[in-house]
């Protein structure tokens, strides 16, 4: 809350706060619950300057803690929400040209498929062998492969089949989840 912001700082505080609404850098919403305040919130500024300022010198103020927990907490959210691991968002993945990118998917789909087209193979199996690969990146290269015909993206019909990991490792597109990849030859 921004009062509770404001109460811990004390007058400075207030004036601090009121100079970085004043910059844009947050602004001050109404609560869900009428006369109980209003609620701090990044801007898209603030979001920007957040960014920029990751490698900043971390105050060691007690708020300071209050405020990297809360940063944490809201990371964690974020991954859990999209099945991300944290090696995926603090260790950058190799970067590879796209065409290498579409040669890798299509060997270790061979690999997999024991050097045979035309075979069903689980993308949570393919995810398994591409770890190196964030999951960003792989989604678009075989989003990209299925666009130029390369290959195809099934779901699982029934619904006994699909696993946890399918379930984990597969693609939404436009709200139908994509259990298989399907490679012709």
């Amino acid at each position: 809350m921004a009062s509770d912001l404001a109460k811990r700082l004390g007058k400075k505080g207030r004036v601090e706060r009121d100079q970085l609404v004043k910059a844009g850098v947050i602004e001050l919403l109404p609560v869900a619950k009428p006369g109980r305040g209003k609620q701090a919130a990044l801007t898209e500024r603030g979001w920007a300057w957040a960014q920029e300022n990751l490698d900043a010198e971390v105050c060691q103020s007690k708020m300071a803690a209050e405020v990297l927990e809360a940063v944490l907490k809201h990371l964690k959210r974020y991954m859990e929400t999209h099945n991300l691991a944290l090696s995926e968002i603090i260790r950058p993945a190799p970067e590879y040209p796209r065409a290498d990118l579409e040669k890798l998917v299509q060997e270790v789909y061979f690999r997999l498929s024991r050097g045979r087209s035309n075979v069903r193979i689980r993308l949570s199996e393919l995810r398994n062998c591409l770890q190196g690969m964030s999951r960003s990146e792989l989604d678009s290269t075989l989003l990209r492969m299925q666009r130029n015909g390369v290959l195809s993206l099934y779901g699982l019909d029934d619904p006994r089949e699909i696993g946890i990991d399918d379930e984990q490792a597969a693609i939404n597109i436009a709200g139908f989840k994509k259990h298989i990849v399907y490679m012709g030859g």
